[in-house]
């Protein structure tokens, strides 16, 4: 039985790392775990979400490759990168504030001698929860940030806008960075764009809601008056 879970195991990656499409890769890895899922040993169960769970990590921080810029051929001068961040890019992060988004990202490298600059520049939006309501909405986001990159074989300590590298790097990984500045932009209370009162224009008004619920009833049933008038005699 263990032979013939290794054998499949040793199947899945070999179609997962072949050229076939996202939808057969997902048909296949519904129908491998469900086959033994059914199983009763627990400890069948436990394998298969342990490798699951390794699988699904995996393709996530994978979607992160495409958030990297090679310096090592680029010539002294700027240089212009253009991203887009989706939805695929905040599900690698666990703990983001947002699931989903989608903002063009540009980015301009000026290399010199010894060091690198490089200037962000976002405009987009993320989907985020309104904390006034509870709804989702898309918070617009338009902002820039700069950092500067030194190399250094010595331990130097990184400050906000300035961080150290080993001479041997030949290239930037920008997915943590990028994270980090939209996460920064996005203020500690998200709630939904304010009218001229400075209001949230929220779709639901849980603050009215809440007070027809707690308003007390004006119709009251003529019995239990009835009986207050025979308690008070």
């Amino acid at each position: 039985m263990v032979l013939k879970f290794v054998k499949n195991k040793n199947r899945a990656r070999s179609i997962l790392k072949s050229s076939c499409n996202e939808e057969k890769r997902i048909n296949f890895l519904a129908n491998f775990f469900h086959s033994f899922y059914k199983r009763k040993s627990l400890l069948f169960k436990i394998l298969i979400f342990i490798f699951a769970a390794r699988i699904f990590k995996r393709k996530a921080m994978g979607n992160l490759k495409d958030y990297v810029i090679s310096f090592r051929g680029l010539k002294i001068g700027d240089h212009e990168f253009d991203f887009q961040i989706t939805d695929s890019f905040f599900e690698a992060f666990e703990y983001s504030r947002t699931q989903k988004g989608k903002i063009a990202l540009k980015v301009i490298l000026n290399k010199a001698e010894n060091m690198l600059k490089l200037d962000f520049f976002f405009k987009g939006s993320v989907n985020v929860i309104c904390d006034s309501c509870g709804e989702d909405f898309d918070f617009p986001l338009d902002f820039s940030e700069n950092l500067l990159v030194k190399f250094s074989d010595y331990e130097e300590e990184d400050s906000a806008n300035i961080i150290f590298l080993p001479s041997s790097t030949y290239e930037i990984k920008l997915a943590q960075l990028i994270y980090e500045y939209v996460n920064l932009a996005l203020p500690m209370r998200l709630t939904h764009p304010e009218d001229e009162d400075g209001n949230p224009v929220c779709p639901v008004d849980i603050l009215g809601e809440f007070e027809d619920l707690t308003e007390p009833e004006d119709d009251v049933d003529p019995r239990w008056e009835a009986l207050k008038k025979l308690k008070s005699k």
